[in-house]
């Protein structure tokens, strides 16, 4: 059993602490996180918890990636590393070859390689290499 208002309640969280000066310590966000509190004991009390409605946010941050719902861009920490990491996704920003290495020079216990894996650990290197480049270019933007 689970209280269906819990996410959405820490979602309201998460909007009124980014728009509030005073963060977390905002009276919103107190009272949204009692309401959590609350929400997370349904189970052992059965005490069903509903937001009221002066807490729904109207707009959302778009590091919550809340496509259906007006956005705007978020000025605190977690808007700027949301932009920062996007933005060097969006540019497909490759590992630079001094900071890589081929997928042939990684030792490991043979004995523990599933048959038909080699697909996938291809597959995993280039994520890997793709992630790499991008937080290579995101701590190069912020020196």
């Amino acid at each position: 059993m689970v209280n269906e208002s819990l996410g959405a309640i820490c979602n309201a969280h998460v909007v009124h602490a980014d728009l509030s000066e005073y963060g977390t310590l905002d009276e919103k966000c107190i009272k949204l996180a009692e309401l959590a509190a609350t929400a997370v004991d349904f189970p052992k009390t059965g005490k069903i918890v509903n937001m009221p409605a002066e807490l729904k946010p109207k707009t959302y941050p778009g590091f919550l990636g809340k496509e259906e719902f007006q956005s705007y861009n978020s000025r605190k920490i977690l808007g700027k590393l949301y932009r920062k990491i996007k933005d060097a996704y969006d540019k497909d920003h490759d590992a630079s070859p001094e900071h890589t290495f081929a997928s042939d020079d990684i030792i490991y216990d043979q004995d523990l390689e599933v048959r038909g894996s080699t697909s996938f650990i291809a597959d995993a290197w280039n994520c890997k290499c793709l992630y790499d480049g991008q937080l290579i270019g995101l701590r190069d933007s912020t020196k």
